[in-house]
């Protein structure tokens, strides 16, 4: 499995790249050398996260596959833990704060600390409805340095706040998202349920969250094969 995530990702940077070099540089590859234990796991570790981003800038420091590929990774963020999510095992949770006020998020799909800028900075005895009113369509629903997206959808189902978005990076090679909010231990939390190569994917899937899957008429997705 993660062989073929590692490929798909290679040929979804070929497709999405419109420089010849780029494309050259990712299989400039030559590294079979001997590693130990630690240098196999670093490598499985490094490949994995590589394929699941999202742009194609995002290659390398030095835009093609080196030895890096066998270094351990030190996490550059410093995440802050919210009471209230522990795990039963003591382990940290994948709960973390993000960077606006009353938001956190699931690091396990979110990564990198983003700020939300339409999250109440203040909290009523309706905190999803007050959320849910600031998300007006165009406005942008989260951002990093890295990346941002904008409203494109939304809708507030029993205990949850379900919102479609689209990148707005020009080269996404996955614009759009489907994510969902709740509103646990007086923080509104955030959580990616997937990421769509084809729009016709986060509609259809809009309506699956809401239990409205009767009324998808496109037949399959693309999405939902991959």
């Amino acid at each position: 499995m993660v062989y073929k995530n590692i490929k798909k990702r290679t040929f979804e940077i070929i497709q999405a790249s419109t420089e010849h070099d780029l494309a050259s540089k990712i299989f400039d590859i030559c590294l079979i050398v001997l590693v130990n234990q630690k240098e196999s796991e670093s490598c499985l570790e490094n490949l994995t996260q590589w394929a699941n981003q999202n742009s194609y800038k995002n290659v390398s420091a030095g835009g093609s596959l080196g030895e890096w590929v066998y270094r351990t990774r030190k996490n550059i963020f410093k995440y802050e833990y919210p009471e209230g999510f522990e795990k039963p095992d003591g382990t940290k949770p994948d709960i973390i704060m993000s960077l606006s006020p009353n938001a956190a998020q699931d690091k396990s799909r979110w990564r990198i600390p983003a700020e939300f800028p339409c999250c109440p900075t203040e909290l009523t005895e309706t905190p999803l409805q007050d959320y849910f009113e600031n998300l007006k369509q165009g406005k942008i629903f989260s951002k990093t340095k890295q990346y941002s997206s904008s409203v494109l959808e939304t809708a507030l189902h029993e205990d949850m706040i379900i919102v479609k978005g689209e990148s707005r990076e020009i080269n996404a090679i996955k614009p759009w998202s489907l994510c969902t909010i709740t509103f646990e231990n007086n923080l509104f939390v955030h959580r990616v349920y997937m990421t769509c190569f084809e729009k016709d994917g986060a509609d259809k899937f809009f309506l699956v969250l809401q239990g409205r899957e009767n009324e998808w008429t496109g037949g399959t997705v693309f999405d939902e094969l991959c």
